[in-house]
């Protein structure tokens, strides 16, 4: 009996020494916005889209930014507003500028107190290759916002990737 009770407790203490050392992550605390898919590798003149998606751990009301892309590989050709806000939601029209590389004026708010926790793409840009090598797509003016403010977010930029067929 006694080596029983032994045994358990050293179990408990190597469980303890275990976790407080560090070996198990934490949950992600921190919503990520990020452009979906993260790499893209595409022929001159192939069609392709990308998304800005997020993966939220609280609830969003409201989200804006800008992207920044190279002008001399890629040229974006429309956009259209995805799922993740419902149509009780306010959303911009975003401004497309290919003669200095960037997107602005992208932002949507939800109506009402509710907030939003989705996998949806927010909004979605069809674009083209217009000549060989690599362009970052990459945001810049980022901010989501719940009823108590402005919330923290990490950002993963993506990549295209274009070459001749």
């Amino acid at each position: 009996m006694r080596k029983w009770l032994l045994v358990s407790v050293g179990i408990v203490g190597m469980v303890i020494m275990v976790v407080m050392s560090g070996c198990f992550e934490p949950p992600t605390t921190t919503n990520t916005i990020y452009i979906y898919p993260q790499s893209s590798y595409k022929a001159v003149d192939e069609q392709f889209t990308i998304s800005i998606k997020c993966d939220s751990i609280q609830e969003i009301n409201g989200f804006e930014t800008s992207l920044k892309f190279n002008k001399t590989h890629v040229r974006v050709i429309s956009w259209e507003w995805g799922n993740f806000f419902s149509t009780d939601s306010f959303k911009s029209m975003p401004m497309i500028d290919n003669e200095n590389g960037m997107i602005s004026n992208i932002y949507a708010v939800s109506i009402g107190l509710d907030g939003v926790k989705s996998n949806q793409p927010i909004i979605t840009f069809t674009c083209i290759p217009i000549s060989t090598g690599t362009s970052k797509i990459e945001f810049y003016n980022t901010n989501i916002v719940n009823a108590s403010g402005v919330i923290p977010c990490e950002l993963i930029n993506g990549t295209l990737i274009s070459a001749n067929q």
